[in-house]
Protein backbone atom coordinates (compact mmCIF):
# COMPACT_ATOMS: atom_id res chain seq x y z
CA UNK A 1 0.00 0.00 0.00
CA UNK A 2 1.47 3.23 -1.00
CA UNK A 3 -0.44 5.58 1.39
CA UNK A 4 0.86 3.52 4.36
CA UNK A 5 4.70 3.60 2.75
CA UNK A 6 4.42 7.15 2.97
CA UNK A 7 2.90 7.67 5.90
CA UNK A 8 4.21 4.87 7.89
CA UNK A 9 7.71 4.39 7.21
CA UNK A 10 10.28 6.16 8.85
CA UNK A 11 10.96 9.85 7.30
CA UNK A 12 14.54 9.06 5.59
CA UNK A 13 13.35 5.85 3.81
CA UNK A 14 10.77 8.02 2.37
CA UNK A 15 12.84 10.89 1.18
CA UNK A 16 14.57 8.93 -0.71
CA UNK A 17 11.88 7.03 -2.48
CA UNK A 18 10.54 10.64 -3.22
CA UNK A 19 14.10 11.73 -4.81
CA UNK A 20 14.72 8.04 -6.10
CA UNK A 21 16.38 9.64 -9.59
CA UNK A 22 16.26 6.23 -11.41
CA UNK A 23 12.97 6.01 -13.17
CA UNK A 24 12.72 2.18 -13.53
CA UNK A 25 9.09 1.57 -12.75
CA UNK A 26 8.74 4.31 -10.16
CA UNK A 27 5.56 5.35 -12.04
CA UNK A 28 4.11 2.14 -10.21
CA UNK A 29 5.78 3.01 -6.62
CA UNK A 30 3.27 6.28 -5.39
CA UNK A 31 -0.13 6.96 -6.45
CA UNK A 32 -0.95 10.69 -7.67
CA UNK A 33 -3.85 10.82 -4.84
CA UNK A 34 -1.58 9.68 -2.46
CA UNK A 35 1.20 11.94 -3.30
CA UNK A 36 -1.42 14.87 -3.55
CA UNK A 37 -2.99 13.38 0.01
CA UNK A 38 0.59 13.48 2.04
CA UNK A 39 1.62 16.92 0.47
CA UNK A 40 -1.17 18.41 1.12
CA UNK A 41 -1.64 16.80 4.69
CA UNK A 42 2.02 17.43 5.40
CA UNK A 43 1.99 21.10 4.58
CA UNK A 44 -0.90 21.65 7.25
CA UNK A 45 0.77 19.77 9.72
CA UNK A 46 4.26 21.35 9.54
CA UNK A 47 2.73 24.68 9.70
CA UNK A 48 0.39 23.56 12.66
CA UNK A 49 3.65 22.09 14.77
CA UNK A 50 5.78 25.19 14.17
CA UNK A 51 2.76 27.51 15.29
CA UNK A 52 3.19 25.38 18.53
CA UNK A 53 6.38 25.23 21.00
CA UNK A 54 6.70 21.56 20.42
CA UNK A 55 10.62 21.11 19.11
CA UNK A 56 9.12 19.38 15.78
CA UNK A 57 12.18 20.88 13.23
CA UNK A 58 11.23 22.72 9.36
CA UNK A 59 13.92 20.87 7.53
CA UNK A 60 12.81 17.44 7.22
CA UNK A 61 9.41 18.33 6.58
CA UNK A 62 9.72 20.53 4.19
CA UNK A 63 12.28 18.04 2.22
CA UNK A 64 8.93 15.96 2.51
CA UNK A 65 6.35 18.41 1.35
CA UNK A 66 8.62 19.72 -1.83
CA UNK A 67 10.07 15.85 -2.37
CA UNK A 68 6.66 15.31 -2.89
CA UNK A 69 4.80 18.03 -4.43
CA UNK A 70 7.62 17.91 -6.81
CA UNK A 71 7.28 13.93 -7.22
CA UNK A 72 3.44 14.57 -7.78
CA UNK A 73 5.04 17.09 -10.71
CA UNK A 74 6.87 15.09 -12.29
CA UNK A 75 4.25 11.90 -12.25
CA UNK A 76 1.59 14.18 -13.80
CA UNK A 77 3.80 15.36 -16.49
CA UNK A 78 4.60 12.12 -17.08
CA UNK A 79 1.19 10.93 -17.53
CA UNK A 80 0.58 13.84 -19.17
CA UNK A 81 3.04 12.71 -22.24
CA UNK A 82 2.52 9.43 -22.01
CA UNK A 83 -1.11 10.27 -23.07
CA UNK A 84 0.34 11.98 -26.28
CA UNK A 85 2.25 8.99 -27.06
CA UNK A 86 5.96 11.09 -26.01
CA UNK A 87 8.44 8.63 -24.71
CA UNK A 88 8.83 8.79 -21.03
CA UNK A 89 11.59 6.19 -20.93
CA UNK A 90 14.32 8.55 -20.13
CA UNK A 91 12.79 10.97 -18.07
CA UNK A 92 13.19 10.78 -14.29
CA UNK A 93 10.30 11.65 -11.64
CA UNK A 94 12.59 11.52 -8.67
CA UNK A 95 14.42 14.55 -10.06
CA UNK A 96 11.27 16.34 -9.85
CA UNK A 97 10.90 15.48 -6.60
CA UNK A 98 14.63 16.97 -5.87
CA UNK A 99 13.92 19.87 -7.37
CA UNK A 100 10.50 20.51 -5.34
CA UNK A 101 12.57 19.68 -2.19
CA UNK A 102 15.56 22.58 -2.47
CA UNK A 103 12.26 24.84 -3.93
CA UNK A 104 10.31 24.59 -0.65
CA UNK A 105 14.04 24.89 1.29
CA UNK A 106 15.50 27.60 -0.86
CA UNK A 107 11.77 29.76 -0.05
CA UNK A 108 11.52 29.55 3.38
CA UNK A 109 15.38 29.51 4.76
CA UNK A 110 16.73 31.55 1.84
CA UNK A 111 20.41 30.34 2.48
CA UNK A 112 21.64 29.73 -1.13
CA UNK A 113 24.89 28.06 -1.69
CA UNK A 114 24.80 26.22 1.44
CA UNK A 115 21.16 24.61 0.47
CA UNK A 116 22.84 23.65 -2.32
CA UNK A 117 26.20 22.19 -0.78
CA UNK A 118 23.44 20.23 1.35
CA UNK A 119 21.36 18.50 -1.19
CA UNK A 120 24.16 17.52 -3.48
CA UNK A 121 26.48 16.03 -0.60
CA UNK A 122 23.09 14.43 0.43
CA UNK A 123 21.98 12.70 -2.31
CA UNK A 124 25.25 12.85 -4.53
CA UNK A 125 23.71 14.26 -7.79
CA UNK A 126 26.57 16.09 -8.77
CA UNK A 127 25.31 16.03 -12.31
CA UNK A 128 22.13 17.65 -11.71
CA UNK A 129 24.20 20.87 -10.01
CA UNK A 130 22.44 23.58 -12.64
CA UNK A 131 19.14 22.52 -11.96
CA UNK A 132 19.48 22.76 -8.04
CA UNK A 133 21.40 26.07 -8.35
CA UNK A 134 18.47 27.75 -10.64
CA UNK A 135 15.63 26.39 -8.59
CA UNK A 136 17.32 27.66 -4.83
CA UNK A 137 17.91 30.93 -6.65
CA UNK A 138 14.83 31.61 -8.46
CA UNK A 139 12.74 30.41 -5.23
CA UNK A 140 14.77 32.77 -3.18
CA UNK A 141 14.40 35.92 -5.61
CA UNK A 142 10.54 34.90 -5.34
CA UNK A 143 10.64 34.64 -1.69
CA UNK A 144 11.91 37.99 -1.43
CA UNK A 145 9.59 39.46 -3.38
CA UNK A 146 6.80 38.06 -1.37
CA UNK A 147 7.93 38.49 2.54
CA UNK A 148 11.40 37.73 4.57
CA UNK A 149 12.73 34.99 5.51
CA UNK A 150 11.15 32.60 7.89
CA UNK A 151 13.78 33.12 10.48
CA UNK A 152 13.78 36.63 10.23
CA UNK A 153 9.84 36.76 10.92
CA UNK A 154 10.27 34.47 13.94
CA UNK A 155 13.12 37.22 15.02
CA UNK A 156 10.70 40.12 14.52
CA UNK A 157 7.35 37.90 16.75
CA UNK A 158 10.00 37.16 19.02
CA UNK A 159 10.95 41.10 19.33
CA UNK A 160 14.73 39.64 19.77
CA UNK A 161 17.26 42.05 18.50
CA UNK A 162 18.50 41.95 14.87
CA UNK A 163 20.76 44.10 12.90
CA UNK A 164 20.34 43.57 8.95
CA UNK A 165 22.76 43.83 6.18
CA UNK A 166 21.89 47.04 5.25
CA UNK A 167 20.72 49.91 7.60
CA UNK A 168 16.79 50.73 6.83
CA UNK A 169 15.59 53.37 4.51
CA UNK A 170 15.37 56.08 7.42
CA UNK A 171 18.18 55.61 9.20
CA UNK A 172 19.88 56.06 6.09
CA UNK A 173 18.90 59.94 5.98
CA UNK A 174 19.82 60.41 10.03
CA UNK A 175 22.93 61.46 11.12
CA UNK A 176 24.83 60.89 15.06
CA UNK A 177 23.34 64.57 15.82
CA UNK A 178 19.79 63.25 15.06
CA UNK A 179 20.26 60.08 17.27
CA UNK A 180 21.35 61.98 20.40
CA UNK A 181 19.53 64.62 22.41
Amino acid sequence: NDMATAFLSYREGVISAFLEIRSDSFADRFSHQTLLFFTILFMVLMVLSYGTAVPSGLFMPLILVGASGGLLCGLSLMTLLEHFNIDTSSMSPGLYGLVGAASMLGGTFRSSISLVVILLEGTGAVQFLLPILLTVTIAKWVGDCFNHSLYDVDLDLRHVPFLHHEPSHAMSSMRARDLCP
